[in-house]
C-alpha cells in the first residue's frame, strides 16, 4: 500500500514537472544545473527546497523572464523578487482578480494610519530590520484624480506590507494630510488559493518566492 501510494506522488510530480514550455529538454536541464548551483550557495534551504525552485525556473522560458509589460498595465501588478538577489525578476498579479475574489470572500476593509506607508521597494529589505506596520509603497510619477475605493495590501510573511492596487490614493492621502485609508489587506496565501496571478508562470515564481523567504524566516528566528 505505502509503495502504491508513492508510486503515485511520484507520478503527479511528473506531470507537475511536464515541459509546458516546449523548449528543448538539454535547455531545461542547462538551465536547472545553472540554477541549482546557485541556489547552493544559500544556507539557509534545504536539497529538496533547492531542487524544487531549480526545477520551477528551469521550466520558466528566459523570454518570459525578460518579457515586456502589458499595454493595461494598471490591470496588474508587477512584483519584484530577487531571491536574495540570486535572480531578480517580476510576479505579475491580476488587479481584476484579485478584485473579484474579494468580493466573492467578502473581505472587509481595515483602517489604516497614513504615517504608515514609505515609499520604497521591499525587494531587498532586511526582515530583521522591519516595522510590521510598515507599508511599502510606489510613489507615482503623476498626479491624477483618485477614486474612493479602497486601496488593496499585500502582507506577506507577516511582516512585509506592500500597496499592490492604490499607490496614487496613498500619494493623495499624503500630500492633502489625511490621517487614514481604508484597505483591504491579503495574504500570499488568498494569491495562491484564489490563483490571482497573470499566468502559471508568475503562480510558479510566487510559490518559489514564499518557499525561499519562509526558509529564511525559520533559519533567522532559529538563530536570533
Amino acid at each position: 500500500m505505502k509503495h502504491k501510494k508513492t508510486k503515485q506522488r511520484r507520478h503527479k510530480l511528473a506531470k507537475e514537472r511536464k515541459n509546458v514550455s516546449g523548449e528543448p529538454e538539454d535547455l531545461i536541464a542547462k538551465r536547472y544545473y545553472m540554477y541549482l548551483e546557485r541556489l547552493q550557495t544559500v544556507g539557509f534551504l534545504n536539497p529538496l527546497q533547492i531542487h524544487l525552485i531549480a526545477g520551477t525556473f528551469a521550466h520558466i522560458p528566459t523570454s518570459y523572464l525578460l518579457g515586456e509589460d502589458h499595454n493595461d498595465w494598471w490591470n496588474y501588478y508587477q512584483m519584484g523578487v530577487d531571491f536574495g538577489a540570486l535572480f531578480p525578476c517580476r510576479i505579475g498579479l491580476s488587479i481584476n482578480k484579485i478584485k473579484q475574489s474579494i468580493q466573492n470572500r467578502s473581505i472587509t476593509t481595515e483602517t489604516i494610519a497614513v504615517q504608515n506607508f514609505i515609499e520604497a521597494t521591499p525587494s531587498g529589505i532586511d526582515f530583521n530590520s522591519l516595522d510590521p506596520s510598515t507599508i511599502f509603497y510606489t510613489k507615482p510619477k503623476d498626479i491624477i484624480e483618485v477614486s474612493s475605493e479602497p486601496i488593496i495590501i499585500l502582507s506577506e510573511f507577516e511582516q512585509s506590507n506592500r500597496v499592490i492596487d492604490g499607490n496614487h490614493r496613498v500619494d493623495d492621502a499624503k500630500r492633502n494630510n489625511l490621517t487614514e485609508v481604508s484597505a483591504f489587506v491579503i495574504t500570499n496565501q488568498f494569491l495562491i488559493d484564489n490563483d490571482c496571478f497573470d499566468t502559471p508562470y508568475d503562480k510558479d515564481i510566487f510559490k518559489a518566492h514564499v518557499m525561499y523567504y519562509e526558509a529564511y524566516k525559520k533559519y533567522r528566528d532559529s538563530n536570533s
